[in-house]
Parts: structure tokens; sequence; C-alpha cells
């Protein structure tokens, strides 16, 4: 019993230290495009815009890419669980692969829309 009052108190105190540990991150961001320039600030909104579009071109690329993969592994064949719970994976997958790429359509037209307007500023 004490084990687990002692387990709950670890986690309520985990979560007040990330909750303030994402708040003291966001404060620091904010000064430190704060102290940036116009030119500047538009360097570090393309890395972070292209670095999302780069990890949704990935997710996306690797949800296309799965079900050849698992069709070119021989040896799934002999552990018919697996494959079927892999074959399960792959078909939610592509249920969601419309919402995968309507989200990179919509970070790629964000990013250029964010960068024509930073152009006219």
């Amino acid at each position: 019993m004490e084990k687990l009052k002692e387990c709950i108190n670890k986690l309520n105190n985990m979560t007040k230290e990330s909750i303030t540990f994402i708040g003291e991150f966001y404060d620091k961001y904010l000064e430190f495009l704060s102290e940036l320039g116009p030119d500047k600030i538009v360097c570090v909104f393309n890395i972070v815009t292209g670095s999302i579009t780069l990890s949704s071109f990935l997710t996306v690329l690797s949800i296309m890419l799965s079900e050849n993969i698992i069709n070119k592994i021989e040896f799934l064949n002999n552990y018919p669980r697996i494959l079927k719970l892999l074959k399960l994976r792959n078909s939610i997958n592509k249920k969601f692969i419309k919402f995968h790429l309507t989200m990179h359509f919509l970070f790629i037209s964000a990013t250029i829309l964010g960068n024509i307007y930073m152009f006219f500023l």
C-alpha cells in the first residue's frame, strides 16, 4: 500500500514538473523569438515548418510502403497470428492515410502562405 502511495506521489510530482518544464520552455522560446530580427524569424519558421513537413511526409511514406514490405517478408507465413496482426494494423493505417495526406498538404500550404506573408512584411 505504501509503494502504491509512493508511486502516485511520484506521478503527481512528475506531471507538475513536466507542466512547469513545458511552460518554462515556451517562455524561453518566446524570449528567443523576441530577440530575433524579421529575417531570422523567417529562418526559424522555415526550419520548424520544414521539419514538420518532413515528418508528415515520412509518416505517409511509411504507411504506403508497409503493405509491400509485409508481403515481401516470406518467414511471416510461418507465423499466422503475427501476420494477422500486421495486416490488421495495415488496414487501420490505410483508413488514416487520407487524414495524413490532408495534413501533409495543409502543412505545405501553411508553409507557402506563411512565407508569402513574411515576404510582404
